[in-house]
């Protein structure tokens, strides 16, 4: 009820910082998701027309009636409908993408409602004319950040190739698993109905395995036999790419009888590995499927339903060609597991979302006097949805609009992690997770997270190479720490050679600190046979590096009237005794010449 968040806030006070700690008070959390424990799915469709052939979605997709808002930070053509998902354009592509599904009982007929009802939706508010072909899937897991890249090692060989059993036709040419941030990517082929549903029970119950084998070494002799198989570098998105020919044999042309390298040795059939993977994967479930959401992956690896690369003609299989003109009307019935978004009018102020990702929603709050920003993280929404309803939130918000402070702004991906409010809220695409560079694997700039829009998987010659990115600025902070490193690594090396005499300096290329003072020259170790140079940092012609033959040690300090004298001469006037090692051309010229290939006292004329 109204007026339940005063005890707080008079405990708190009223300050911006002490008004969003009430906020995040009042606001329930959900236990986060543990690894596969929640599901997203997206399914893009290639779109063609009759008369004019393929038609680019991304040109089409903002003349049409879509019942949404854009929302979505990093993907301005993302549209979040009435029904619950989104619908946006990747490239030529449309795009569907379901809410978030918590893996729990029913999970994969949740889902395939949801696809159900998002791809209704898409051929509904399609021109007439127009028709869609189903073109590929994309599974999202939950996955904590610190397993994930692991989690995906693993997963490509172990879990791959049964997964592309279970999603690819037979044409289709591989399958993509990609680290994401808050998630694990496994991108396919395009299925529907009972594939669709094997799929999802397969990908919540394999992800699981694979967390629970990275954390326990225990746990790993649940998983199938680990696999020979050739990994590629993903070119548009980092993470790895597994090819149909990539465990020696074309996994499709054969389907169930090819037979897999083990990576201890040995052959196995794609049937046995199936079975294996499968059974891993429903042990990883345990109670959180019920038996509906097991039944058709286990009639596909059984036999009982037929893969989809065992299908007659291409056409025939998930995904094929239909009428332009086909409408489905939508499921009604299907309830999300998070609040659908749209505003809210309470006193004082209007709330109305502005920003929604896979992790979090911003609220803009607008009162008489100012605006306000509230960033809900994803585990917090359905807590704040229904702590809004009851108005236990309006008198902090109301509150924080009545204060005149301009402080707190809203721009970091950390602050999305926990409930809070904010004065302002800086460029969208700065609030998104950093993604990692395909090329280094490196975390790039947050804004870099936003949607590229370049050819999937799936596509001809989607899996060429693309050119080097440029150094980002972390490669450059990098590089400037390595480099301040070595400088100092150096300035200790010759603190400690002034400090005791015996010490040796062994690179090549040495650094020596002249008697002069104000003066540091170069010291180069010459060949064998070769007089010893000495060169300043603006002497271009003698700057150069040489290979170091022998290593001398430091001798003391002696006085510069007498520089070639070697430690431990007995008299005035005797012949020096030769270095261990020395060459007799070396030990004349360093007799006569009176120099010394390393020293303090090297000669400077």
């Amino acid at each position: 009820m109204a007026g339940e968040g005063r005890p707080v806030l008079a405990v708190l006070g009223r300050s911006d910082r002490r008004l969003s700690k009430a906020l995040r008070l009042q606001v329930p959390s959900d236990v986060p998701p543990g690894p596969g424990g929640l599901l997203g799915l997206e399914l893009e469709f290639s779109v063609r027309s009759a008369r004019d052939g393929r038609v680019h979605f991304g040109s089409l997709i903002h003349r049409l009636a879509l019942d949404g808002t854009a929302l979505d930070p990093g993907d301005p053509n993302a549209y979040r409908c009435s029904w619950g998902g989104v619908i946006t354009s990747d490239g030529a592509e449309a795009e569907i993408a379901t809410p978030p599904v918590r893996a729990r009982p029913g999970f994969a007929a949740r889902l395939q409602a949801w696809a159900r009802t998002g791809e209704a939706e898409l051929r509904r508010a399609a021109p007439r004319g127009v028709g869609l072909d189903g073109y590929s899937a994309h599974f999202s897991a939950a996955m904590p950040a610190r397993l994930n890249d692991r989690v995906c090692r693993l997963y490509a060989e172990t879990f791959a190739a049964d997964l592309m059993l279970l999603m690819d036709r037979a044409d289709s040419p591989g399958l993509l698993v990609r680290p994401r941030p808050g998630r694990t990517e496994l991108c396919g082929e395009f299925i529907e109905n009972e594939p669709l549903a094997a799929a999802a029970a397969f990908v919540a119950g394999s992800t699981r395995a694979c967390a629970a084998a990275v954390r326990r070494q225990s746990a790993r002799t649940a998983l199938p036999p680990r696999l020979e198989v050739r990994l590629a570098r993903a070119v548009h998105r980092y993470g790895w790419y597994v090819d149909r020919g990539a465990f020696g044999t074309d996994l499709h042309a054969a389907s169930r009888r090819a037979l897999l390298p083990r990576a201890s040795g040995g052959t196995i059939s794609a049937q046995s590995h199936l079975e294996l993977a499968w059974a891993a994967a429903r042990e990883a479930l345990a109670d959180d499927a019920a038996a509906s959401d097991l039944q058709a992956a286990q009639a596909m690896v059984t036999g009982s339903l037929p893969l989809p690369a065992e299908h007659g003609q291409p056409d025939d299989a998930p995904g094929g060609q239909r009428g332009g003109d086909v409408r489905s009307p939508l499921d009604g019935t299907v309830v999300p597991d998070t609040p659908r978004l749209c505003a809210h009018v309470r006193p004082g102020f209007t709330l109305r979302p502005v920003a929604a990702t896979w992790d979090f929603t911003v609220f803009e709050a607008s009162g008489p006097g100012r605006r306000a920003y509230a960033c809900i993280p994803r585990d917090s929404l359905p807590g704040f949805a229904a702590a809004l309803e009851e108005g236990a939130l309006d008198d902090a918000i109301a509150a924080y609009l009545a204060l005149s402070t301009r402080r707190r702004v809203l721009s970091a991906p950390q602050q999305t992690a926990s409930p809070g409010l904010y004065d302002r809220m800086g460029a969208p695409a700065g609030l998104l997770a950093p993604e990692r560079d395909p090329q280094t694997g490196h975390q790039e700039s947050g804004e870099s997270g936003a949607k590229r829009t370049l050819a999937r998987p799936g596509t001809e010659g989607s899996q060429k190479g693309s050119p080097v990115r440029p150094e980002s600025g972390s490669h450059r902070s990098r590089n400037r720490r390595r480099a301040g490193r070595r400088r100092r690594g150096r300035c200790r090396a010759h603190a400690q050679a002034q400090q005791d005499p015996s010490f040796c300096v062994r690179p090549a290329l040495r650094l020596v600190l002249s008697r002069h003072p104000g003066q540091r020259k170069r010291l180069e170790t010459p060949h064998r046979g070769e007089q010893p140079q000495v060169a300043s940092h603006g002497d271009s012609d003698t700057y150069r590096r040489t290979r170091q033959r022998r290593f001398f040690p430091w001798p003391p300090k002696q006085p510069r009237q007498r520089p070639a004298r070697w430690p431990g001469r007995p008299t005035r006037g005797a012949t020096p005794a030769p270095m261990p090692g020395a060459s007799p051309g070396r030990e004349k010229l360093q007799h006569q010449g009176g120099l010394h290939p390393i020293g303090p006292w090297a000669s400077h004329s």
